[in-house]
């Protein structure tokens, strides 16, 4: 049986800057992935790495998206860059957390999916047709 992804992938969900799409894409697929592993209840350690991962990977993707809206003098840059801290501070906290990941993973699953989502829908596009205006 094929089991349905956490969050399917939406072509609205492209902002049309490609690098930092491929980013998102591989984003929602991490949260997908430490969805599937929870779902069939893999180890604490495999969720810990997934996270980890993840953690990671935001961090990479949050300094590339930083570094265009600095380059192009996005005029709302820290108020994103302050989105971001929180994100980071939150996924600090989660990986951190004395009581562990388990009791919690649902709660943080729907946490990083309304998170991620909204930042893409919302957020992110707030700086593309700033940084389009001044490539064109």
């Amino acid at each position: 049986m094929c089991e349905s992804l956490y969050i399917v992938w939406n072509e609205s969900y492209n902002l049309g800057i490609p690098i930092l799409d491929e980013q998102h894409r591989s984003i929602v697929s991490t949260i997908n992935t430490l969805h599937h592993f929870m779902q069939n209840g893999k180890s604490e350690s495999i969720i810990s790495a997934i996270l980890s991962n993840l953690e990671q990977y935001t961090s990479i993707h949050f300094t590339t998206e930083e570094q265009l809206m600095l380059k192009f003098g996005f005029p709302d840059l820290n108020k994103h860059i302050s989105h971001h801290r929180h994100l980071a501070s939150r996924t600090a906290e989660m990986l951190d957390s004395s009581d562990g990941f388990g009791n919690h993973g649902q709660a943080t699953l729907k946490f990083f999916r309304e998170w991620w989502l909204d930042h893409i829908s919302l957020e992110d596009p707030k700086f593309v047709p700033y940084l389009m205006r001044l490539t064109a």
